[in-house]
């Protein structure tokens, strides 16, 4: 019995040391055992096997590409911070003008269904002006005019689509029109009306700036007068209606006027010297040249 133990107990050492030296030894596989492949067939498979490698690693980059483009639009699908403040601008008289100068022709339909065409000719500086502006304000358009004329009317005049929002007239109320600017979502303390007509600042007189009607002179300077103080003081202000005052003259805000840097001071001083460029570019025209040397060294 003892023997029979013994016998087994060696044929498992036996068996042990086999399979030690089985796991040291090499595989023997059929791709092993095979012949070496000639040098071209080799190659091309080499290629082949690179060519699958860079499909993977194309396709990845790919699918990469396509999440951040999803997470892009995402970004600009997602709501934007509005600006602090919001100026409320309106637009006959006050951005434009009808003209009979050929500046910006269009078609509209009266009220009684008449197609006829109307001519418009923007303020100096209007695009200039709502370029600034939209920098620091939200821009809405508030007018007593329909829907078919300001839509055609912005269309030429705001190609860069400054203005955010546009209200309009309901042409069908003939009832006396307000332009009510204290339920359009903003605190009154951060809301700018300008307009030509003192009937609608002196609602909200501690909101607005009363500007020059606007007749179509080429030499107005209006929009280019107020708009340092839009983009300084006012835009800065904890509230619009410590500053604001309609029953003062245009002249007044113009002068609120605070720098809190130098480049706002240069840039202000840039538009000016544009505008002179441009009288004196005018004035020459109009003379024939006759004053072209006065005007260059002026």
């Amino acid at each position: 019995m003892w023997a029979h133990a013994d016998l087994r107990g060696r044929q498992r050492k036996k068996l042990s040391e086999w399979q030690k030296e089985w796991q040291l030894q090499p595989q023997h596989t059929p791709e092993a055992d095979a012949p070496p492949k000639p040098l071209q067939q080799q190659q091309a498979e080499d290629e082949e096997r690179m060519a699958d490698e860079m499909l993977i690693m194309e396709k990845k980059e790919k699918n990469e590409n396509v999440k951040n483009e999803a997470e892009e639009v995402e970004d600009e699908m997602a709501p934007q911070p509005r600006k602090k403040k919001l100026l409320v601008l309106d637009l006959d008289k006050t951005l434009i003008c009808t003209s009979d100068e050929v500046c910006f022709v269009f078609e509209i339909v009266m009220i009684n269904g008449r197609l006829c065409n109307g001519s418009v000719k923007p303020r100096p500086f209007l695009e200039e002006f709502l370029e600034c502006c939209s920098k620091y304000y939200e821009i809405l358009m508030f007018t007593s005019a329909g829907a078919s004329y300001v839509e055609r009317v912005l269309n030429l005049v705001d190609k860069k689509s400054y203005l955010s929002r546009r209200i309009y007239r309901n042409m069908d109320d003939r009832s006396i029109y307000k332009k009510d600017i204290s339920n359009l979502g903003w605190s009154l303390n951060d809301i700018i009306l300008i307009d030509d007509s003192s009937n609608v600042c002196k609602f909200f007189p501690k909101n607005s700036i009363k500007i020059g009607r606007y007749t179509g002179a080429d030499d107005d300077i209006a929009l280019l007068q107020v708009l340092p103080v839009l983009l300084t003081t006012l835009a800065g202000a904890d509230n619009v209606r410590h500053i604001l005052d309609s029953s003062k003259p245009f002249s007044w805000i113009c002068e609120q006027v605070d720098f809190d840097s130098d480049e706002q001071e240069q840039f202000c001083v840039y538009l000016f010297k544009k505008w002179k460029i441009k009288e004196r570019k005018k004035k020459k025209e109009r003379t024939g040249g006759r004053y072209g040397k006065y005007f260059v060294n002026d």
